[in-house]
């Protein structure tokens, strides 16, 4: 929904309390919430909870949770294991 009456969109059209999404997972979701208000379904409004991303994508695998920028306060740990190409960023 939106604040326009008849009007809805989901995934990278639209953006809720400032954030957008372009992931599958997220768009499905908000999918199928705006199917059941369109069918009249009672239920509640798009609430995701990050629980982190995988990525596939042709010879690459990336996982990410949490999150991405480091404030001032913050440690950063890399490794890399040029071997089995695993890069690595912790984030605390």
């Amino acid at each position: 929904a939106s604040s326009l009456p008849g009007i809805s969109a989901i995934g990278e059209c639209c953006e809720i309390d400032g954030q957008t999404w372009g992931l599958v997972a997220p768009c499905l979701r908000q999918a199928e919430v705006l199917a059941d208000r369109l069918c009249g379904a009672p239920g509640e409004g798009f609430v995701w909870q990050d629980a982190g991303t995988r990525l596939k994508v042709t010879g690459i695998e990336l996982f990410s949770a949490g999150e991405q920028q480091a404030g001032e306060q913050d440690d950063i740990y890399t490794s890399w294991d040029p071997i089995d190409r695993h890069y690595r960023r912790l984030l605390l």
